[in-house]
């Protein structure tokens, strides 16, 4: 189970972090990998960013922590169909119509 801590949060990462317009939710036993993307649509290919290993049970608190912060019709609960390894690709708002 997760719990909530207040910390200070240390690390080299940088004053932006890393940029990424996709994801990749790949099952690996017990664990899921998190794999954040830059997608090239000229290439149609995707380059990895980052990639982040939690263990399953980790996976509610963060899917219950980005539901506290997007708006209702983000689709949070529509991103779990973890059946695939496909790349998950988030265009902004004004490309939605293309």
């Amino acid at each position: 189970m997760a719990s909530k801590v207040d910390c200070e949060v240390l690390g080299e990462v940088g004053d932006f972090g890393e940029y990424s317009n996709a994801v990749r939710v790949v099952r690996d036993g017990e664990d899921f990998l998190l794999d954040f993307c830059v997608y090239s649509n000229r290439e149609k290919r995707a380059r990895l960013m980052s990639r982040i290993r939690v263990h399953q049970s980790f996976l509610p608190a963060i899917i219950e922590r980005l539901a506290e912060e997007l708006p209702e019709n983000a689709g949070v609960n529509s991103l779990l169909d973890l059946d695939d390894d496909n790349l998950i690709l988030f265009k902004p708002k004004d490309q939605d119509k293309n």
